[in-house]
């Protein structure tokens, strides 16, 4: 009945009906945006409440430039309606079915503290770089160890020794120390990692991690270096990195030096450095691995005297902070004052 009063007040009254319609065009633009909008945060029954109006609007428009009959327009009318409830049940069988959407749309329930698309444990023949699949159950946070561990051994020489010290002050080239630590990916509201978290073999730009509910991740890695270093060894510290992030600009790293084996584990950070390597992501392109190579001048005088650990956080800009950057660390370099 009230369907086919509009469509009759739409046909008998032409000059009202034209007054109306630029109100009737911005009104379904503003449904059409808010459903896409919705549709995109995952709000399925309100996208099609939307959408349905839009619907709605576009066939009482399209009485203002066509002919038709009352009972032409109760059934456009209806098809409209019945097309978007179909549409909203097939999406809500979806999220039951904790499926994906083509675009990218997660329609299953979201976790508020795991961290979704965590990567299956790799096979120790799969090389960086490779396709990886991929779980959607959630962890609240996830290790990540090196599939090949390299030990470096840092063995103060015997006094008679004549070969110099790994971290001497007279040293004369630069020390390369492979990367064999531990990456710890988790989210807010957590400030350390969580004792439950998933272990998995592999680099970061091996996979792709994100957080299931837009809450940004806290990304670090950690290299003890098995003895306690001088701060007056070096001048510098260099890390070298494979980038395979498919967002420029939107990461940086900051060096933190640690003593763990004093009471109070004093650090230092030697600042940021942004990581300018990423290459421009294009659909269906490639990601191909970019390396880097980024510098961290040691203070001459400084309140902490020794470390043995070093420790990177990554630093995401806020608009890509729910994914990891697809960056691992290759080796470290340390080099001597002078150099």
């Amino acid at each position: 009945m009230f369907l086919g009063q509009l469509a009759t007040l739409s046909i008998t009254d032409d000059n009202a009906a034209d007054s109306r319609l630029p109100w009737l065009a911005t009104g379904g633009a503003f449904c059409a945006e808010a459903g896409a909008l919705t549709a995109g945060l995952g709000h399925v029954v309100l996208a099609g409440a939307l959408i349905l109006a839009t619907s709605l609007v576009l066939t009482l428009l399209a009485t203002g430039y066509f002919v038709f009959s009352t009972q032409q327009i109760v059934r456009r009318l209806l098809a409209s309606t019945l097309t978007v409830i179909l549409a909203t049940a097939f999406l809500l069988v979806l999220r039951a079915s904790r499926g994906f959407g083509t675009f990218g749309l997660r329609f299953h329930p979201q976790s508020s503290r795991g961290i979704a698309r965590v990567p299956k444990r790799v096979s120790g023949d799969q090389t960086r770089g490779s396709s990886l699949a991929e779980a959607a159950d959630a962890h609240p946070g996830i290790i990540l160890r090196p599939q090949k561990q390299t030990y470096t051994k840092l063995i103060t020489p015997a006094p008679i020794s004549f070969k110099p010290r790994p971290f001497s002050t007279d040293r004369a080239d630069p020390l390369i120390i492979p990367f064999d630590g531990v990456y710890w990916i988790f989210k807010a509201p957590d400030v350390r990692l969580p004792a439950n978290s998933r272990e998995a073999r592999g680099s970061p730009e091996m996979f792709s991690i994100r957080s299931n509910d837009r809450q940004p991740l806290t990304m670090e890695a950690h290299q003890n270096l098995g003895t306690r270093v001088s701060m007056d060894c070096c001048s510098r510290i260099q890390i070298a990195i494979e980038n395979a992030d498919r967002y420029p600009q939107s990461v940086s790293l900051e060096l933190v030096l640690i003593d763990t084996t004093a009471p109070s584990k004093p650090y230092l950070s030697l600042g940021r450095a942004a990581v300018n390597s990423t290459r421009p992501w294009t659909l269906y392109g490639n990601r191909l691995t970019t390396s880097e190579t980024l510098n961290f001048g040691i203070p001459p005088h400084s309140p902490m005297r020794r470390f043995d650990e070093v420790m990177i956080i990554f630093r995401l800009n806020a608009e890509r902070a729910d994914a990891e950057a697809k960056i691992g660390i290759d080796h470290f370099m340390f080099v001597p004052r002078g150099l």
